[in-house]
């Protein structure tokens, strides 16, 4: 899968923004690690192919610095994140970052919104390409290489 992939123009089945932590963009994307880049980005396409739209990615490749920013502006709203909800009942938890970089950082982990990650799990897109959902750690933005590979 990876070898096909690697023939994948992002910007075909990707949406990359600026907006928010600034780290969605299709240069922090492409500074992830390859492995992972080749799975999302079949992932991307299958998903295209299945719903007509391009998976948006809010945040990928994070520095420690950034991931500061993240969690400082989310204490200093008293423990929400502007453009997301301080609450999500439907998780029952607060979108809440945490201070160390983690899986950003490793350049092994993006974030897409919610309802295209739900959609993606209803076509089984995780489980075929080996990706990880944050969902199953109560983080449903996030997906990520998994964990013990």
């Amino acid at each position: 899968q990876a070898a096909a992939s690697a023939n994948i123009n992002p910007d075909d089945v990707i949406t990359f923004t600026s907006a928010g932590t600034g780290t969605g963009t299709r240069e922090r994307f492409l500074q992830t690690n390859e492995n992972f880049r080749y799975m999302v980005l079949g992932f991307a396409r299958e998903f295209k192919e299945k719903t007509g739209q391009k998976l948006q990615c809010v945040s990928s490749l994070r520095t420690q610095e950034d991931q500061q920013k993240l969690y400082d502006a989310w204490r200093a709203a008293g423990g929400s994140i502007p453009d997301r909800p301080s609450a999500d009942t439907k998780y029952g938890r607060l979108y809440r970052p945490v201070a160390t970089v983690g899986f950003h950082g490793q350049g092994l982990a993006m974030d897409c919104p919610v309802e295209q990650l739900t959609l993606a799990n209803k076509y089984g897109l995780f489980e075929k390409y080996g990706i990880q959902w944050g969902q199953t750690f109560n983080d449903p933005p996030h997906m990520q290489y998994p964990r013990g590979k």
